[in-house]
């Protein structure tokens, strides 16, 4: 009886050791998950955020933010278009003269005319803008361009004669046969430092180096002014419930 009683008591205490031994690791792999897709969400909210700013301070530190989302206000100094093309680039100049051109990919109303504020949003990028229509040696521009942006010369010079091809910028430029020839990341910096540009004269006025903002969100804001602008109250109704991300909240 007294075995017994001391088998007993042995094998409850093994058996206390063995549960308190176990250790569960189901909360602990529950608890490494929720770390690790925490990690996962804060890294990529970082990436994919989008930085406010000014125009000016946008192209002051110009470099730092290159390929970064960004979202700035600006008045609307001007806008072009494309040749067989529906895209929009707008001019957004800042309180001290900066400017930075956005290039919207669906077509706007009315409301980006001059003068009226707008903020864009989209990521930032370089490129060189060529105006057919003030480059008056094309032949000239494109040999330059080819030497600076570094792809064949004849190919340069067809850009520029070419009237829907008329922007270079982001990491390729695509010729009039819809060849992507890639461009050196450090071209633009050397296009705008060079003697060559330096001493171009109106000849080559049609060439710049832009800043652009790539994307697709425009909000210009356009308030009761647009109906005295020769827009009746109805039209301006009817605009409103059309665009209503293109009208100002109050």
């Amino acid at each position: 009886m007294a075995n017994e009683s001391k088998n007993t008591t042995t094998s409850s205490s093994t058996g206390a050791s063995a549960t308190k031994r176990k250790v569960p690791i189901f909360p602990i792999i529950i608890a490494a998950l929720i770390v690790v897709i925490a990690s996962l969400i804060v890294g990529f909210s970082l990436r994919g955020s989008t930085k406010n700013l000014e125009v000016s301070d946008l192209t002051k530190d110009a470099e730092s933010y290159l390929g970064e989302r960004v979202k700035i206000q600006g008045t609307i100094a001007g806008h072009w278009t494309e040749k067989n093309s529906r895209d929009i680039f707008i001019q957004l100049s800042g309180d001290t003269g900066e400017e930075v051109v956005f290039h919207y990919t669906k077509p706007l109303p009315d409301p980006y005319q001059k003068n009226r504020i707008a903020i864009a949003e989209g990521v930032f990028i370089d490129g060189i803008r060529i105006d057919p229509k003030k480059v008056q040696d094309r032949e000239q521009a494109g040999v330059l361009l080819a030497k600076i942006v570094g792809i064949p010369e004849g190919d340069a010079i067809d850009l520029v004669s070419n009237p829907t091809a008329i922007t270079a910028y982001g990491t390729s430029v695509t010729l009039s046969n819809e060849r992507k020839v890639p461009i050196p990341k450090d071209a633009y910096e050397k296009f705008e430092a060079s003697e060559e540009f330096k001493a171009a004269d109106s000849r080559l006025a049609g060439i710049s180096y832009t800043r652009f903002i790539e994307g697709r969100r425009l909000t210009v804001k356009c308030p009761s002014k647009y109906v005295r602008e020769g827009v009746s109250p109805n039209q301006y109704e009817e605009y409103k419930n059309k665009y209503p991300e293109h009208v100002p909240q109050s």
